[in-house]
């Protein structure tokens, strides 16, 4: 058995190629896609947050979103080899059964795709159906940076970890993907927001392998192959109300802030009555640097709180705490009303820099719109938790 990947292991995807799909009609012209990424470089904690918060995605309830999240750690830990400098898949996810293994396969798509879409400078992601509600659809749609609140991006995230793997399997399963998730979206206005460009990135490695494969396909216009991409702009940014509220309705529910996530899912259903009770959530503070970070101070406290001081890879698998910046908890907070009873289709958020996100690294994996997950050793301790708690009303 290979050694469990720890959490601040980086690993590597070298050579990935991208293929360009035939532009749609309807383009808006101003919009340039940024550089695609040939290299990709994650830690097991950045990777595995980005797989909680697209397994939250789906509007669930917060206790079922956490334990999703809570869920996908161990598998991660355990089967993906930790040694050697680029990502790869031992063999002992041959001992699971077939619905296990598609299931693993799929969980490190969507989060290889995470990875990859935020390298590029996106910053807010929904699930499609968000602003896609029938017909085919891609898994996601994401916001902010290269966007210029021109619109949004689709993005398909496909997964393989099968004995037959090849380059060619899985560009030709980035092709399909955005041919038949994405391609026919692309250029056109659902819910009053247009879709600008698309992407299918397409992850496959071969268990016992030493590397992995990606391949990207997106939309054949004003796309730059190579070199440097954008980093996202700050230090604020508009987002559309409903692709941003998604985001955080996911992001509160990771972080326990479950009368957050009601109220905003009041908003997003258009129930105007959840405001006339005024209600409040309570926070707890953790400081990462100069930085207050907010999660919900809410019994019960379910395991994705609890903290360990020691890192025990295979009990404890990424066992720590999702936050989020302050600053755009008070701007979620305060922009809620406006959105219901105002209108209100843009929102003027914090984003946070590469350099900004690089001094965070430290505590875990943070991300531009300003969530972060805080893995063990917690700073200053489990005390820590102990701190400062308010309510912020709404």
């Amino acid at each position: 058995m290979a050694p469990p990947w720890q959490a601040g292991t980086t690993k590597a995807i070298n050579g990935i190629t991208s293929g360009m799909s035939a532009p749609a009609s309807g383009l808006n012209v101003q919009f340039r896609a940024p550089a695609m990424a040939t290299r990709l470089q994650f830690r097991g904690v950045d990777l595995f947050a980005s797989i909680a918060r697209t397994t939250a995605l789906g509007g669930a309830p917060p206790q079922l979103l956490q334990a999703l999240a809570a869920a996908a750690g161990a598998p991660i830990s355990v089967l993906v080899d930790d040694a050697g400098q680029d990502f790869s898949v031992t063999t002992d996810v041959n001992f699971l059964a077939d619905e296990t293994r598609t299931n693993f396969s799929a969980r490190l798509g969507t989060g290889i795709a995470d990875q990859y879409m935020t390298a590029l400078g996106y910053v807010w992601r929904a699930n499609a159906r968000s602003i896609i509600p029938t017909g085919p659809a891609a898994d996601f749609v994401y916001d902010g940076g290269p966007t210029n609140n021109l619109g949004a991006v689709l993005c398909e995230a496909k997964g393989s970890v099968a004995r037959l793997v090849s380059r060619a399997t899985v560009s030709s399963t980035a092709t399909s993907g955005y041919r038949n998730q994405v391609s026919h979206h692309v250029g056109t206005t659902p819910s009053t927001y247009p879709i600008l460009h698309g992407y299918a990135v397409s992850f496959g490695t071969m268990p016992g392998s030493t590397s992995s494969i990606v391949h990207v396909e997106q939309t054949a216009v004003a796309a730059l192959v190579g070199g440097q991409v954008p980093g996202p702009v700050g230090p604020t940014s508009q987002a559309n109300a409903v692709i941003a509220l998604t985001n955080f309705r996911d992001a509160f529910a990771l972080a326990n802030a479950r009368t957050t996530v009601r109220m905003i899912d009041a908003v997003l259903g258009h129930h105007m009555d959840a405001f006339k009770e005024r209600p409040s959530q309570r926070y707890g503070t953790i400081v990462l640097g100069e930085d207050e970070y907010l999660f919900g101070d809410e019994e019960p406290r379910l395991p994705p709180l609890h903290f360990a001081n020691e890192w025990d890879p295979v009990r404890r698998p990424f066992r720590g705490l999702f936050a989020i910046h302050r600053s755009v908890v008070e701007e979620v907070h305060k922009a809620l009303e406006t959105v219901l009873f105002g209108g209100r289709q843009t929102l003027d958020l914090p984003v946070f820099d590469r350099e900004f996100l690089g001094q965070k690294r430290a505590y875990g994996a943070a991300f531009p719109d300003g969530v972060t997950y805080v893995r063990p050793p917690v700073p200053g301790g489990p005390q820590a938790l102990l701190g400062k708690v308010f309510n912020l009303g709404f």
